[in-house]
């Protein structure tokens, strides 16, 4: 569910929406959440200077 959420959610702010992609992996310390986006939108997700959106 969380793992929808957060793919919903970025697609709404990158220009390749269909190239969202969310995955979920279990760490010791919980849960871990991957997104991967198109190269042209890895700076909308991170944001200026390494912040994030």
């Amino acid at each position: 569910m969380l793992e929808e959420a957060l793919a919903h959610l970025v697609r709404g702010i990158v220009d390749h929406p269909g190239d969202v992609f969310v995955s979920e992996r279990e760490q010791r310390r919980g849960k871990c959440l991957d997104v991967r986006v198109h190269p042209e939108d890895m700076g909308r997700v991170i944001g200026r200077a390494g912040r994030t959106a």
